[in-house]
C-alpha cells in the first residue's frame, strides 16, 4: 500500500480503487481491472538480481507481441550498454556524476535471466 497505487492509463490514479489497494485486491467480487503503478527508487533497476518486472497484458495480440518489442529495444539499447565503457558514461549520467560504490559496470545480462549471479 505504501508503493503501489491504482492507474489509469499513463499513471493517472484511480481513487476509486485506493481503498488501501490491498483491500481492492482481496474484494471477493473475483475480477480484478485496470492498471497499477509501482513506485521503487529507480537506482534499484540498475542491478539486475534486485528487481524484475512482470507484465501481462489482458490484450492478447499486445501480449503475443511483448517478446519481440522487448528484443527489438534490447537492440536498440545494446550500443549504449553493449559494452563497460559506455555503461559508465551511462551510469553516470543517470546518477549525476559518479555512481555509487554499490553500482558495478559489469553486464547484468546474465543474471537479469537468472543465469548468473552479479
Amino acid at each position: 500500500d505504501e508503493y503501489v497505487y491504482p492507474a489509469f492509463p499513463f499513471g493517472v490514479p484511480d481513487k476509486k480503487r485506493m481503498k488501501p489497494f490491498s483491500k481492492y485486491l482481496a474484494d471477493d467480487d473475483g475480477a480484478i481491472h485496470g492498471q497499477v503503478r509501482i513506485t521503487l527508487n529507480p537506482d534499484v533497476f540498475l542491478r539486475a538480481t534486485t528487481a524484475r518486472i512482470f507484465t501481462y497484458s489482458a490484450d492478447p495480440t499486445f501480449n503475443e507481441a511483448r517478446p519481440a518489442f522487448q528484443e527489438a529495444l534490447t537492440a536498440l539499447l545494446k550500443p549504449i550498454l553493449g559494452d563497460e565503457e559506455t555503461r559508465i558514461k551511462a551510469a553516470t549520467g543517470i546518477f549525476g556524476g559518479k555512481p555509487p560504490s554499490w553500482w558495478s559496470p559489469e553486464d547484468q545480462g546474465e543474471a537479469a535471466n537468472g543465469q548468473g549471479t552479479v
